[in-house]
């Protein structure tokens, strides 16, 4: 009994001594990959989310009405969009009235993206982090 105690003894020690972790910022080496494996499993499952919720408000019928204006449904159109979940790429209904050639994407309307490839969130968090930055860290 007293044999078998001292074998695991050493058993455990020895191999203690040689397993051997690096700190970086706090965080032992070996937790590095899973840490960064979890945050990109979070991150794709997020703009899954992101992209189905937003998509779920498009258009679809297939003629519309804006300001007075008939417009009618012409094709899915895409567009890479950067959300907090990192870039996506969004099918959208694009709508052309009957007069002129201009078109109206009525998602990008509503989710306030008309004209911007950053979403709300990004452009904020963006904004905030330029709002903290001294002149130092400018130049």
């Amino acid at each position: 009994c007293l044999c078998f105690f001292f074998v695991c003894l050493f058993f455990f020690s020895s191999r203690r001594r040689h397993t051997r972790y690096i700190s970086v910022t706090g965080v032992q080496t070996c937790a590095l990959p899973i840490s960064k494996g979890l945050r990109d499993g979070l991150s794709a499952a997020g703009a899954v989310a992101y992209k189905s919720f937003i998509e779920n408000y498009d258009e679809s019928d297939n003629t519309i009405i804006k300001d007075g204006e008939v417009f009618r449904f012409k094709q899915v159109s895409q567009k890479d969009f950067l959300t907090p979940f990192g870039e996506i790429t969004m099918d959208r209904r694009l709508y052309q009235p009957h007069t002129d050639g201009r078109s109206y994407v009525p998602l990008d309307e509503k989710w306030g993206m008309r004209g911007q490839y950053a979403s709300m969130e990004v452009r904020e968090s963006i904004l905030y982090s330029v709002a903290l930055m001294t002149p130092e860290e400018t130049a």
